[in-house]
């Protein structure tokens, strides 16, 4: 990108410094846009303001508000895109009541009765 700047790989003149500054700035200024159009899409994973509220918040081990999915709208590593939306997509089992064999309901029977084996 920085070379496009310059009019590509084929210059031949050389570069003032004044050029090189310009250039410099518009790629600065282009990638400060690009990282405020990331943020707008996937949202700020930012907790704190500043340095002292992180620390202070160790040392009383607060714990944030909400996790990932509460800040961001999108996951930011392809690890975090398998889980995403899992809850989804897990289908509910339904739990039966516990059966018990012959045996099982026999001994119980004589507990209640209060013989003890």
């Amino acid at each position: 990108m920085f070379i496009e700047k310059f009019g590509g790989e084929d210059r031949s003149s050389p570069i003032t410094w004044e050029d090189f500054g310009a250039a410099y700035t518009s790629l600065c200024a282009w990638i400060a846009e690009q990282d405020a159009l990331s943020t707008e899409m996937i949202g700020s994973a930012a907790n704190y303001k500043s340095y002292d509220e992180l620390e202070q918040a160790k040392k009383k081990h607060v714990r944030n508000i909400g996790g990932p999915k509460d800040v961001l709208v999108a996951p930011l590593t392809a690890v975090q895109e398998i889980g995403w939306n899992a809850g989804e997509f897990i289908e509910k089992r339904t739990v039966h009541g516990k059966k018990s064999c012959a045996e099982t309901i026999y001994a119980s029977e004589l507990v209640k009765s209060g013989v003890f084996y």
